[in-house]
């Protein structure tokens, strides 16, 4: 592979001093502007990091709330249950035990007349 120096020996004589140094400047300095260095990839590389842990703080934050709202959805569920068998049993109470009575002790007077 050719080095700028040997560049430099083969268009020197042809172009002359000035123009060869000029021409190789130029064409090292294109290739410099357009090449990423270790460094650029070490930033490149630290952005990405930076940015995948953002993601990832953003995302943990998102999930804890919607485990937060469902979990206070289902609190809301389960009181609203609970509300609703206190209310069943209090119904059971008031209408169907004394009623199981009643037809106890009518069952109760049937039976008996059979006996005897």
């Amino acid at each position: 592979m050719l080095t700028a120096v040997d560049v430099y020996k083969k268009i020197a004589p042809k172009l002359g001093d000035e123009e060869a140094t000029a021409i190789i400047t130029f064409i090292e300095d294109s290739i410099q502007r357009g090449t990423a260095t270790k460094a650029d990839l070490q930033e490149t590389e630290a952005a990405l990091h930076e940015t995948t842990r953002l993601l990832e703080t953003n995302l943990r934050n998102e999930i804890k709330g919607i485990e937060t709202n469902l979990r206070n959805e289902i609190k809301g569920i389960e009181t609203s249950l609970r509300n609703e068998i206190v209310e069943l049993r209090g119904l059971l109470i008031k209408y169907i035990l004394p009623l199981s009575a009643l037809i106890g002790g009518v069952v109760g007077t049937i039976i008996s007349i059979f006996i005897r």
